[in-house]
């Protein structure tokens, strides 16, 4: 794949998770007294999330099996544009700093990609991959960033369901140095 090809095929997931982080209601019918758009003051700031484009994960997250329900916003510091919050809509301080990739140029084989698809029965061009990020700091070094390529989220983006998908090969690792 060429770096103009991997360009556009990053730029359709950050399109992708930014129509999931858009603050906008979508085509659903909304009264005044059911606002979609929900205000939050995460541990990142205040942040708007659309409880229209709320994300479903019926098993939660690992760890957090009883945490359903998420929904993507924007990072709300200058200069993050390419990482998306997963924040929880119970629970404000619950959020993700997450990275939206394209599966078919990401941190895990698209063969593995496209067979988790299969076995969650999620078409490959309705399919958001979420990868959660770590920050490492250690004193007098730079900060350095890590992604979770063990298990990122799969989302499904026609009903708004997810998982996060464990793949059980030691080609991955949970902390995956990206920086």
């Amino acid at each position: 794949m060429t770096a103009q090809q991997q360009a556009t095929e990053q730029n359709r997931a950050q399109e992708m998770a930014a129509q999931f982080a858009n603050s906008e209601s979508s085509e659903k019918k909304v009264t005044k007294e059911e606002n979609p758009l929900k205000k939050v003051h995460s541990r990142f700031g205040e942040i708007q999330i659309n409880l229209e484009k709320k994300i479903t994960f019926p098993h939660g997250i690992l760890g957090l099996p009883a945490q359903l329900n998420f929904c993507l916003a924007d990072f709300p510091r200058e200069g993050f544009s390419q990482f998306k919050l997963l924040q929880s809509v119970e629970d404000n301080e619950l959020c993700f700093i997450t990275v939206p990739a394209d599966y078919r140029d990401c941190y895990v084989k698209e063969a593995d990609i496209l067979e988790a698809c299969n076995v969650m029965e999620i078409n490959p061009a309705q399919l958001l991959v979420l990868f959660i990020v770590t920050t490492h700091r250690a004193p007098n070094q730079e900060t350095r960033i890590s992604v979770n390529a063990k298990a990122p989220i799969l989302v499904n983006t026609e009903d708004y369901s997810a998982l996060q998908y464990v793949f059980n090969k030691k080609d991955y690792e949970i902390r995956h140095m990206i920086s």
